[in-house]
């Protein structure tokens, strides 16, 4: 159960931590950039939530409904003493995901807008939570096949 948790939490903290990046990264570069290229605020921000919202759907895919380990946390659901502990990660995860969003637009919307544009995201999501899935998967499938690569090839030593 303790690896479990532990890669668990890993997982959580590095989709976190990606999907803050992007967030950060709209909010400080992507912004600021499209908004210098066009006169109207309002159609640079939709825009820029527009991009950000498309880069950063995997990583919410991840984060929020991506089942880890899913033979094992059935096995875990079924035993009374870890219920309640597979429940509370998979709540906390999706209140990470909801924060992620709400800072997203929080930073390039004002409160009104933000609260239907939230609405919104999560409506469009949910219809296409296959096609975010099938993005995220691939993306991983990439990441892995890169990272196997990697380890298949000789090391290189750094001497000068």
């Amino acid at each position: 159960m303790a690896i479990i948790c532990k890669s668990y939490t890993a997982n959580t903290l590095i989709h976190f931590s990606i999907s803050l990046a992007i967030i950060l990264l709209s909010s400080n570069y992507l912004s600021p950039f499209i908004q210098g290229k066009t006169e109207n605020a309002v159609w640079s921000n939709i825009a820029s939530l527009v991009i950000t919202i498309i880069v950063l759907s995997p990583f919410l895919y991840a984060l929020s409904f991506r089942n880890l380990y899913n033979g094992v946390v059935v096995e875990l659901k079924n035993e009374r003493l870890y219920r309640n502990l597979v429940l509370v990660m998979r709540l906390f995860r999706l209140l990470l995901s909801a924060a992620l969003i709400i800072t997203l637009l929080n930073n390039l919307l004002s409160v009104t807008v933000a609260l239907y544009a939230a609405l919104f995201i999560i409506v469009v999501l949910f219809i296409f939570w296959k096609q975010v899935q099938n993005v995220y998967l691939k993306l991983e499938m990439l990441f892995l096949k890169n990272y196997h690569d990697e380890e298949q090839q000789p090391k290189k030593s750094n001497k000068y």
